[in-house]
């Protein structure tokens, strides 16, 4: 028993001496099934396929990052002003201008993931877990970085979420006075790798708010870290300068962002904001930042206050962290109550930015939080290293278990290499590779054989990223900021199939950012990720389209995925079906 006991011991020392290049390579090993298939990696289509990609493929092409903020692209929604587009200084758009599209995702996958690994860690080791010598605190700074790591972060948005603990790092460090080039760098680069609308705006709002934190708390004024944080903004605003120009300087421009209406759109109650809440708060967070922290506050968290209270341990930061967390939960469900949007509604400033994207700060935070319960959790006589062990990995297993994209990536992988039937074996969720479809939709273009600047085409049930990215000129487009006049003009295409379908009519009119062409026959007309889907679609019976505005836009061809057997009667031409044998689509080809 003792023996078992002693080696027991001696492999517990050794995982907690190691453990950071045992989570170094648990991480390595995590991603390497995305890095080795490659295009046939499953990867999401909402905010990445579907647009984030094809607006780096848009603009790495024909010189269009170059353009200025009004000249327009015209392969994209029948021509819109550059300055709608996402910034042509992103770390991702150079990706994108020297490699191939899925070499430069990949690229940035793999820069994601280490980013969000080292500043996690090194944010902890720092700045929080401060006990140097103990072999134990890199073993809690190392399992929260990697948790953190792990979780399903939206790659397009650079290192808007991932980066957060690194550039929180470098800020600290000068707040501490112990500040190294490094740290400016890292402050530097983080506007060039994220996105203003979606942090920066809220980075800048939790920093100014450490800076006056420290100043009640010193009677110091740090000008250096202030005069940092200002220069910090500036950045972000030469960065997005494009946007910034089409939003405040140019006065001819109306974007359709001004008919915007979140009260009509989606009526909420208070069980609605009550169930929000308690997602933030006791729940893995929100899709697009998901933190996966269901164990951290049903389990961890409540034995971390109960030693606190025992040990009569005085632990301000941590209790001010659980306040700060709470504090933002509720201040992003306050953006989204009906007063305050009817409130935002007279202030198109207001109605335009999303301000409960607060919660993009909340995935950095759980896992601060996460680690400083472990190592409350150490003061617990005899088992709390036991119980330390215990509680991480089963955190390290939930978010393994409930990342939807790394799951789905090891079946692909273990479906392809690891079983005799290899790649044969049907996964139902579209990959890279798939979704963009490139055989078949060169076999359309072979087809038509006309240069693809000279005509455009629309899409039915299917998303017109695919077709943008194969060099189509699209009248459709998924984009958050676009002209007012555009959106008005495509309305008349589809108004009578809008007034069949409340849900869809409420969606175009005071939203839009998709502006796709809806058909009320279709129960999803933005399709899922599900080949399922795609196979199940019932023919259209009675479509009825303004052809002649589609002419009066361009539109030549619609590329359907489902028949629409009344063609005839909205004056198309049928001219052929499309398969091929690597794509999940079928593609019904009419000629306006």
């Amino acid at each position: 028993m003792l023996a078992y006991k002693k080696k027991l011991e001696t492999l517990f020392f050794f995982i907690n001496k190691y453990s950071f290049w045992i989570s170094l390579a648990i991480l390595a090993l995590s991603i390497l099934p995305v890095l080795i298939l490659q295009e046939n990696a499953y990867v999401r289509i909402l905010d990445c396929l579907d647009p984030d990609v094809i607006y780096r493929v848009i603009l790495s092409r024909d010189y269009n990052y170059l353009k200025g903020p009004t000249e327009i692209i015209s392969s994209f929604m029948n021509g819109i002003p550059r300055g709608c587009f996402p910034s042509s200084l992103n770390v991702l758009q150079m990706l994108f201008l020297f490699c191939k599209p899925i070499h430069a995702f990949l690229i940035n996958v793999l820069i994601v993931h280490i980013a969000a690994f080292f500043g996690m860690f090194l944010l902890l080791k720092k700045h929080v877990i401060k006990e140097q010598g103990y072999v134990l605190n890199i073993f809690i700074c190392s399992i929260s970085a990697l948790c953190f790591s792990l979780l399903p972060f939206d790659y397009m948005f650079g290192l808007s979420l991932a980066g957060q603990p690194l550039l929180f790092y470098a800020f600290l460090n000068i707040l501490n006075k112990h500040a190294t080039f490094k740290d400016y760098f890292i402050i530097f680069i983080f506007p060039f790798y994220s996105y203003l609308v979606l942090v920066g705006v809220f980075c800048c709002m939790a920093l100014f708010a450490i800076f006056l934190v420290h100043w009640w708390n010193t009677s110091e004024i740090n000008l250096n870290f202030f005069g940092i944080l200002i220069w910090f903004g500036l950045v972000y605003l030469v960065v997005e300068y494009q946007l910034i120009y089409m939003l405040i300087f140019e006065k001819n421009y109306v974007s359709h962002r001004q008919e915007f209406n979140f009260v009509l759109l989606s009526y909420k109650d208070f069980r609605y904001y009550l169930r929000e809440i308690y997602n933030n708060l006791l729940l893995g967070g929100r899709g697009d930042a998901a933190s996966l922290h269901h164990n951290i506050v049903r389990d961890i968290l409540p034995i971390a206050i109960i030693v606190c209270y025992e040990k009569n341990l005085k632990q301000k930061l941590f209790y001010g962290l659980i306040i700060v967390i709470f504090f933002i939960a509720l201040l992003s469900c306050f953006f989204n109550i009906n007063s305050i949007l009817l409130l935002r509604q007279k202030c198109f400033f207001l109605n335009a930015f999303d301000w409960s994207r607060i919660y993009f700060l909340l995935p950095m935070l759980w896992y601060i939080l996460f680690a400083m319960s472990l190592a409350l959790i150490l003061n617990i006589k005899r088992f709390g290293a036991y119980i330390v062990w215990f509680l991480a990995l089963m955190q390290l297993h939930f978010i393994v278990a409930n990342n939807f994209d790394l799951r789905h990536n090891f079946k692909i992988f273990y479906n392809t290499y690891l079983t005799r039937e290899g790649s044969d074996r049907e996964v139902d969720y579209l990959s890279f590779k798939e979704f963009y479809s490139e055989g078949l939709f060169s076999q359309i273009a072979a087809y038509i054989n006309e240069p693809k600047d000279e005509f455009k085409i629309v899409n039915i049930g299917i998303l017109p990223s695919a077709a943008q990215y194969n060099g189509f000129y699209t009248l459709d487009g998924y984009i958050p900021n676009y002209p007012l006049e555009y959106k008005h003009k495509f309305r008349k295409i589809m108004e009578i199939e809008l007034n069949k379908n409340s849900g869809n009519k409420l969606y175009f009119d005071y939203w839009a950012n998709r502006c796709y062409l809806f058909c009320s026959e279709l129960t999803n007309s933005v399709i899922s990720q599900s080949k399922d889907e795609l196979k199940n679609f019932e023919p259209i019976k009675n479509l009825q389209l303004d052809t002649e505005q589609l002419k009066n836009l361009g539109c030549k061809y619609i590329f359907s995925a489902v028949e629409i057997l009344n063609y005839k009667n909205n004056s198309l031409k049928f001219i052929r079906l499309f398969t091929d044998k690597d794509s999940p689509y079928k593609i019904f080809l009419y000629q306006t």
